[in-house]
């Protein structure tokens, strides 16, 4: 797409990754590359939470069987309440910090993981800290991830990690597709390792 814009002068990205541009290619042309911090936050928080709610609430199967007619679905028993559960934040950069805001408020317990901030700094978000990923895969009743697609992340989760969660667990990608192995996971939801995923991007 770059050699065939010969007119090309900028490329931006909404939002703060940059793994979908070859910035290589774009360097070499003298063509920078810009993000935009901050921009959508709230929204993929919000999105995050919503999907929270969609997958406790059993709604995507329930949507669907009703308009199949199957009024027997709301007896289903899938449905739990979000209140007093653990959510397991993985990555409290903004969006994973605003995200603990809103799950805190609906009260939520929260536990955090990221390699980059402190005990004190992940404890003044009222978070539990966690100095292991996987062992807050373990202790999680929810885990939404918050962290960008570098080779450190690429396949953070997979199917050892998956087999570590709690059998009733959800799990929500508001990031990258490739943080997840989605082979594993799709495995692991049709064997009833864990209870429920989403994926909201690429």
């Amino acid at each position: 797409m770059i050699e065939n814009s010969p007119m090309l002068k900028v490329i931006g990205r909404t939002g703060v990754g940059y793994d979908t541009v070859d910035v290589a290619a774009a360097t070499a042309r003298g063509i920078p590359v810009i993000i935009t911090p901050g921009a959508n936050n709230r929204s993929v928080a919000e999105h995050a939470v919503a999907m929270m709610f969609a997958l406790s609430k059993n709604l995507m199967e329930a949507h669907g069987e009703l308009c199949a007619g199957n009024w027997e679905i709301r007896g289903a028993g899938k449905a739990f309440e979000l209140e007093g559960k653990t959510v397991g934040i993985l990555g409290l950069g903004a969006i994973g910090r605003e995200t603990a805001r809103i799950c805190a408020g609906i009260g939520m317990k929260l536990a955090g993981y990221d390699p980059f901030m402190t005990r004190e700094a992940v404890e003044l978000l009222g978070a539990y800290y966690y100095e292991d990923y996987e062992a807050l895969l373990s202790d999680s009743d929810i885990v939404t991830i918050h962290v960008p697609l570098t080779e450190n992340t690429r396949g953070l989760i997979g199917e050892k990690q998956l087999a570590m969660m709690k059998k009733e667990a959800l799990l929500i990608n508001c990031s990258r597709g490739g943080i997840i192995d989605e082979a594993a996971l799709a495995a692991a939801l049709k064997n009833g390792v864990i209870a429920g995923a989403v994926r909201m991007s690429l």
